[in-house]
């Protein structure tokens, strides 16, 4: 069984292949839609980096109200604890 597995892994590599193989494969809608993917990425990045570099302060009084609400909830659930 392994053999004739590895001979046709041989034959496929080492053998000359057709010019389109793997055309079936990859359809063109499919690969707009990783490339419509990527654009949309690097645009949601663009807005990080301008949303740090134009309000550092909003965003530090973001984290301490975000970490503030952390400490709360963590204080709420030990609460049965202590009665």
């Amino acid at each position: 069984m392994f053999r004739a597995v590895f001979t046709n892994v041989l034959i496929k590599f080492f053998t000359e292949a057709s010019k389109n193989e793997n055309k079936g494969s990859t359809s063109t809608a499919e690969c707009d839609q990783q490339t419509q993917f990527f654009l949309e990425a690097n645009f949601m990045i663009e807005q990080i980096k301008n949303t740090l570099q134009h309000s550092p302060a909003t965003l530090l009084q973001d984290a301490v109200g975000a970490a503030s609400l952390i400490v709360i909830l963590l204080v709420a659930l030990h609460m049965p604890g202590l009665i």
